[in-house]
């Protein structure tokens, strides 16, 4: 939720400029409106920056998004700028527009979409991101609330909790929303004063008690009394940090069950 939240605010700069120029012409007129957008952007952008470096110190969540990602994000926006640029082209041919002419028309519609570009891959890049980040911390304040009500004995020094089963999307009652699937989050703690490599086996089951999905990690390292999201290295690979979950299933799951396995380190 908080990046959207985060995504639309950081926006209405951009529809600042965006009503100025269809509004005003002249360049000169543009620079005030113009200076008024860059400055609010630059103050919000630094907020979320500041926010990025504070989870980082905090977390160890990476400021940029996985590299996968950003070359995915890249890749939309230079077809975008390309598919701009041809269709512009055709049209100045098509109407025999001048070629100096074209040219100039070219430079100013690339200088508009030139910044609606910077402003979509910054969003991606590290005000989206702060959002999302935050939602994840919340996550998994949640699951360390849980395990402080948990008891344990000392034969069983290792306990998993489902923390979250959502759809994640901007709104739960569009009809992308209600096809999306449920992502979850399992948390592992151990409990015991030592550090442990942990294999894991979590069973995710809904309201009807069918098992939905089993999720297994070998291999996962837990200092002592340490939290941390179960996650696959297919996982950790393919995801950014504050995006990556335990599982995926089509209904919302209603309670866990595991079994594991573990040494010391």
């Amino acid at each position: 939720m908080f990046g959207y939240i985060f995504t639309l605010i950081s926006s209405l700069p951009l529809l600042v400029f965006i009503f100025s120029l269809m509004s005003h012409r002249h360049y000169k007129v543009l620079i005030r409106p113009l200076s008024i957008s860059v400055f609010i952007w630059l103050v919000f952008f630094g907020i979320a920056f500041g926010m990025n470096i504070d989870y980082l110190r905090k977390y160890q969540f990476p400021i940029l998004p996985n590299h996968t990602e950003i070359f995915i994000m890249g890749g939309v926006i230079f077809s975008l700028a390309f598919i701009i640029f041809l269709v512009s082209v055709i049209t100045s041919i098509v109407q025999r527009t001048p070629f100096r002419k074209m040219l100039h028309l070219l430079f100013n519609l690339f200088g508009v979409f030139g910044f609606i570009f910077l402003h979509l891959m910054l969003v991606f890049l590290f005000i989206l991101p702060a959002g999302e980040k935050a939602d994840y911390i919340e996550i998994l304040k949640r699951a360390h609330k849980a395990f402080e009500k948990m008891s344990t004995i000392e034969e069983q020094p290792i306990a998993a909790a489902i923390v979250e089963s959502q759809q994640h999307c901007y709104s739960s009652k569009s009809s992308s929303c209600r096809d999306s699937n449920y992502e979850n989050l399992v948390v592992v703690k151990n409990f015991s004063k030592q550090n442990l490599n942990v294999n894991i086996e979590v069973q995710f089951y809904d309201r009807n008690d069918q098992l939905m999905q089993t999720t297994s990690v070998d291999h996962m390292s837990l200092q002592a009394g340490a939290e941390a999201p179960l996650l696959t290295k297919e996982t950790k690979k393919n995801n950014s940090m504050w995006k990556s979950w335990s599982s995926s299933t089509d209904h919302r799951v209603a309670y866990i069950k595991y079994r594991y396995q573990y040494s010391e380190q």
